[in-house]
């Protein structure tokens, strides 16, 4: 569960710069042409798509490794990737259908799409940190396991992992500071919103 949101939107690119510049005199309920707002929809569509995946390569991989001959590393390793795959699945339509699926493309209606993307992109990075946690501590019970009984633990799948953890712990800090990137952009939107609603 470790792929990132390479969303890289700023208050300019979507719009909102000049929304506050011209709200004003702009009905709330008019329609309005938010194609940069649909072009989000789209990319969030495609995150949508790739996590479905992702769950899927979670779910064969869960299978794969029950289907070994029994032993702690597969026990532990097959329903850890199946309950990854659940928890990618669920989240996957409980993080992107609201963002694909919205239509009001009113001015009041841009603010709401907007707040609603950001949540949906600080929800998604947060899925994906779950990930590498999920690696992380599945990476310290082969190691646990390998030291209290080797013969348990095969060598290179151990390996494999202890060489992920850095890169796992790189990408965790690189996606907190997307979060954090995020919330700094949702709160500017709830700072738009409100002004919206107290003019």
């Amino acid at each position: 569960m470790e792929h990132k949101e390479h969303d890289n939107d700023n208050v300019n690119d979507l719009g909102l710069g000049e929304l506050r510049s011209t709200w004003q005199s702009q009905p709330a309920d008019k329609p309005l042409d938010f194609s940069v707002a649909r072009a989000q929809q789209r990319k969030r569509k495609l995150w949508f798509y790739l996590d479905l995946v992702q769950a899927c390569v979670l779910f064969l991989a869960g299978l794969f490794f029950l289907s070994l001959p029994a032993s702690l590393a597969t026990l532990i390793a097959g329903p850890i990737m199946l309950l990854s795959a659940g928890i990618m699945l669920y989240y996957a339509f409980n993080i992107h259908r609201k963002v694909i699926d919205y239509t009001d493309w009113s001015t009041d209606g841009l603010l709401q799409f907007r707040r609603l993307s950001y949540a949906a992109s600080i929800k998604h990075l947060r899925l994906n940190q779950l990930g590498c946690v999920i690696s992380l501590s599945f990476t310290a019970v082969l190691v646990i396991l390998k030291l209290l009984l080797p013969a348990s633990v095969p060598s290179d799948l151990m390996i494999a992992f202890l060489i992920l953890s850095p890169f796992l712990c790189l990408l965790f800090l690189y996606l907190q500071k997307r979060v954090r990137h995020y919330q700094k952009l949702g709160a500017q939107v709830a700072q738009l919103k409100r002004e919206f609603d107290n003019a």
